[in-house]
């Protein structure tokens, strides 16, 4: 008797009520608001801009003129404090399918 193996693909979670035991959790989780049905959580600004670019057709606003930098946040760090939020977070897997953070 021959037997047949299915593999149903699985998804990991994008949000968790207790944190998993065993992985890390890590206090500076960036979720992404810039659609609120989106879960994207990167740990840095470049992975956060990235994603913005490849998920949300985002492009970085341009600052024009040269010589000294004008006080306080540039426009794109404006809109990193507007569309996003700091939050908690653990990673099941470095890479690969599943590898994304989890809330």
């Amino acid at each position: 008797m021959e037997l047949e193996i299915f593999h149903q693909p699985s998804t990991a979670p994008v949000i968790v009520y207790e944190p998993i035991p065993n992985l890390p959790v890590y206090s500076d989780g960036l979720w992404c608001r810039k659609d609120p049905a989106c879960q994207f959580i990167g740990r840095t600004v470049k992975t956060i801009r990235q994603h913005w670019r490849d998920q949300h057709s985002w492009t970085a606003p341009i600052n024009y003129g040269g010589g000294r930098k004008p006080p306080g946040p540039s426009a794109a760090e404006q809109q990193i404090q507007q569309f996003t939020l700091t939050v908690q977070c653990q990673r099941a897997f470095a890479q690969g399918p599943g590898s994304h953070y989890i809330r």
